[in-house]
């Protein structure tokens, strides 16, 4: 018996695709989260510290994971994060992505 993994079995820590201006490049976020499903990945971690999350805003973490769940359209599991120096603040993102992700985990430094 082949026990079920949360997580999923194939894990690819995203990177957040950015324009040269700075900005998300959304629509290379919805090719790159694609390709990744199309070629294994069954699961997505997206907002860790590979996707340049202490760079995004958090109106941009939310998006990811909002990008995420309709670009799965249920292939793959998203997993988001919520690293913060405060935790208030990283309670405050998982609120705001937990319904939308498959897998939530929480980080913060200790002051």
């Amino acid at each position: 018996m082949v026990a079920i993994n949360p997580f999923g079995q194939v894990l690819v820590a995203m990177v957040t695709p950015m324009t040269f201006e700075g900005e998300v490049d959304w629509p290379g976020v919805e090719s790159v989260m694609d390709s990744l499903i199309s070629r294994g990945a069954d699961g997505l971690v997206v907002t860790g510290t590979t996707g340049e999350t202490s760079t995004l805003t958090d109106a941009e973490k939310i998006r990811l994971v909002t990008a995420g769940k309709s670009v799965s359209a249920g292939r793959a599991k998203i997993i988001t994060g919520g690293g913060s120096n405060e935790t208030a603040h990283a309670i405050e993102l998982y609120k705001a992505t937990a319904a939308g992700a498959g897998v939530f985990y929480l980080e913060w430094l200790s002051r």
